[in-house]
């Protein structure tokens, strides 16, 4: 009745009727197991590891409990938790390939990179027809940075199931890793042809494009993704980024502003404000930008000789000495110069 019940979603129902089985028979292994299935449906996480656990005890030669309670730790990711239950699952049912998902899983989120990949690999050997195990194979190992072999996997993936904007997105990430610009740029482009309104899409075609100092596709790409998330603080640095490529100085000032806004402990975004600034000739707002970079990065070598620069451009030499002699017990190879700025 419990299991019927279950299959037409009346949970609750079902709950009610495992619950009177198991008063009758407390050693019911298989009423545990449903019992946790059912307070799953509901919501009811901790309590369904519990009636796993049960399960799992009462019939230790059953992988489907363990897994089961292994399954729902990596669903609140608390992969770590999981992997005891996972692999005891695995000792009972070697080659199951829901198990071994559930274990690269629980790897993968105990930062067992490697470890899950291997999982992976086991898996797609078995079941190689399945394009969202090639997708994961994929993610793994362009987390791991081994971007040649997530390119191959996810080209797996996409020859089964084209329809992945997600894998799309990841492969053009791997490819950009590996400096194949143009085929990010393709792999983008594919991804946004099939979701058209994901900004993190756009962002990186813009970042493609920005690489290639094809700025103004770029801008057009970081635009669209702004209108989508206007507080998308590194599409409004690349933005930033392409518009001073181009000498729209004071257009790059204002956007790496609304970025700074956004993040106001980023180093990064107030050198770079301070870049624009020495570009348009401000080289007192561009000094001050610099110092407040220094101040949130300390060892930011670069933002001391840029600030030697607007010092000097403001014929402040002793101020500029000082910050040119810290540049360069910062990073040696930066010494007093006699040009512009970096």
């Amino acid at each position: 009745m419990g299991h019927a019940l279950f299959h037409e979603g009346k949970y609750d129902e079902s709950l009610v009727s495992y619950r009177k089985a198991i008063s009758i028979h407390d050693n019911y292994p298989e009423a545990y197991n449903g019992m946790g299935a059912a307070l799953l449906k509901l919501g009811k996480t901790d309590e369904a590891i519990g009636a796993f656990e049960k399960a799992s005890t009462l019939d230790p030669k059953n992988p489907d409990a363990p897994n089961n309670a292994g399954a729902v730790l990596v669903g609140q990711q608390r992969g770590a938790e999981a992997i005891p239950y996972l692999e005891k699952a695995l000792q009972l049912r070697p080659d199951s390939p829901d198990i071994l998902e559930n274990y690269g899983h629980a790897l993968q989120q105990a930062g067992r990179t490697g470890e899950a990949i291997a999982i992976y690999q086991k898996v797609v050997k078995h079941h190689s027809n399945n394009a969202a195990n090639w997708a994961n194979l994929g993610h793994l190992q362009y987390a791991a940075q081994h971007y040649g072999d997530a390119e191959g996997s996810f080209h797996h993936s996409l020859r089964l199931n084209p329809n992945q904007p997600d894998v799309f997105l990841t492969l053009g990430a791997a490819f950009q890793a590996q400096g194949k610009t143009k085929e990010a740029v393709q792999a983008y482009q594919k991804a946004l042809a099939l979701k058209p309104d994901d900004p993190d899409g756009l962002y990186n075609l813009g970042h493609s494009y920005q690489s290639q100092k094809q700025y103004d596709q770029a801008i057009a790409s970081y635009r669209k993704a702004l209108t989508l998330r206007p507080n998308f603080a590194e599409a409004l640095a690349g933005l930033a980024g392409c518009q001073f490529a181009t000498n729209q100085f004071d257009d790059a000032i204002a956007t790496y502003q609304a970025a700074i806004d956004l993040q106001p402990n980023d180093p990064n975004l107030r050198f770079n404000l301070g870049t624009a600034l020495f570009g348009k000739g401000d080289y007192r707002a561009a000094a001050g930008s610099y110092r407040e970079a220094t101040r949130l990065k300390p060892d930011f070598a670069h933002a001391y000789y840029n600030l030697g620069m607007s010092f000097l451009r403001l014929n402040d030499n002793s101020s500029a000495q000082s910050a040119f002699d810290e540049a360069s017990r910062l990073d040696p190879s930066l010494k007093s110069p006699t040009g512009t700025a970096k």
